[in-house]
């Protein structure tokens, strides 16, 4: 499958004898782009708990926002020693952008949705106990098989320490490849506009031009601190104020209608519209 986004997450949902549609829980999430190459992604069924019984309909969400994607092929395989090796292989290598948060940071290659860290340290203390017990039928004294072994055992560990950091700065690297493709050329108030989601970074500079310096505000977006925390950086000096006289919507998919009618009742009337579903409300 190949993405016209640098970087996504697709989904495939399956549908079972007695389910009422497709929903989350009965779903499989994947990583997905990087620029227009073709990739193939192996995604393994049998992670999902739900996978069971008689399924009758399976549907592929290529990507979770908008772009194209194209698919050349698409099928399925019998499980077996080699493709279990082959998934994990794929999974180490997996590509993770950072994650966005006051300070972007990367999680680190997750295999079957477990920490490859899990893997390292099962696999770390399974020789280590191997070469002691080795050593300890040698000499028929656990300290000094101790000892002996100590220096295999610490670089043991820093060999998968070396593995795991460069696995990091291969995302690193490709994270800056995209960044420089995204950002390069670009004003900084482009910047901030492509860094920021979706439209929000347009609405918080419309609501700059509409809200007078120094005064309060609340806020109402979809489930994610991301938004205030956008808001409180780019309105400053205006502050945060649950019993501000402005209210700022945004309101894309619709989520905030309820506390909007909230907000209507207490007395607020709509100053001004951005967009649909981006508005400003007024005491």
């Amino acid at each position: 499958m190949k993405s016209s986004k640098s970087y996504a997450t697709g989904r495939m949902f399956f549908r079972r004898i007695g389910d009422a549609g497709f929903n989350y829980s009965n779903s499989f999430e994947f990583q997905t782009g990087l620029n227009n190459i073709y990739h193939n992604y192996l995604i393994d069924l049998g992670r999902n708990p739900n996978w069971f019984g008689t399924v009758t309909q399976v549907m592929l969400s290529p990507i979770n926002e908008e772009g194209s994607v194209e698919i050349e092929r698409i099928g399925f395989l019998e499980p077996n020693i080699l493709l279990a090796a082959s998934t994990f292989w794929g999974d180490f290598f997996t590509f993770e952008m950072p994650q966005m948060r006051t300070v972007n940071f990367i999680y680190g290659p997750r295999v079957n949705r477990t920490s490859i860290n899990l893997y390292i340290y099962y696999l770390i203390a399974a020789l280590s106990v191997f070469f002691v017990i080795r050593e300890f039928i040698r000499s028929q004294d656990i300290g000094v098989a101790i000892s002996r072994n100590s220096r295999k055992i610490i670089i043991i560990c820093i060999f998968f320490w070396i593995i795991l950091d460069l696995r990091i700065f291969l995302d690193q690297a490709r994270t800056a490849v995209l960044d420089t493709q995204d950002y390069y050329g670009k004003s900084l108030e482009e910047k901030r506009a492509v860094t920021t989601l979706g439209d929000f970074y347009g609405f918080l500079a419309y609501c700059d031009s509409k809200i007078p310096k120094g005064s309060g505000f609340n806020i109402l977006h979809p489930s994610y601190y991301y938004f205030t925390e956008k808001a409180k950086y780019y309105l400053y000096p205006r502050h945060l104020d649950d019993n501000a006289a402005y209210v700022l919507v945004y309101n894309p998919d619709r989520s905030q209608d309820k506390a909007i009618n909230e907000y209507i009742k207490k007395g607020y009337k709509m100053s001004s519209m951005f967009k649909e579903g981006e508005i400003i409300l007024k005491r």
